[in-house]
């Protein structure tokens, strides 16, 4: 005797949650990164982000840079800052290292 398949028709539905429209999704955002630099507070690093968004495409970036006249002065610091307390001790090394800056250069030369 042949087998005899029952046929169900299913009327399809739409689930949506609370707040929501079909079809909708979240809008596109290019986030940049958060960037810290090593040392904290007390750091030469200078953190650089961005981001730009158009329609579907985004793109976002970060990075950092080293600030030269920061390194400068910490370099003149450490070198400049007696033995005793953990630097070099050697505070004419550390004006000259100072000096490599045209502004602290003439300075000196007019005290």
């Amino acid at each position: 005797m042949p087998q005899l398949t029952a046929i169900t028709h299913k009327k399809p539905s739409i689930i949506m949650a609370q707040g929501s429209s079909p079809g909708s999704q979240p809008p596109p955002s290019a986030i940049s990164p958060t960037v810290i630099g090593g040392g904290g507070q007390d750091s030469c690093l200078i953190p650089k982000t961005g981001g730009i968004q158009v329609s579907l495409f985004g793109f976002s970036f970060g990075g950092m840079e080293q600030d030269d006249e920061c390194n400068r002065r910490k370099d003149a610091r450490l070198i400049g800052t007696p033995q005793q307390i953990g630097g070099m001790g050697l505070q004419v090394s550390g004006i000259s290292v100072m000096c490599g800056n045209a502004a602290v250069f003439k300075a000196n030369g007019t005290s």
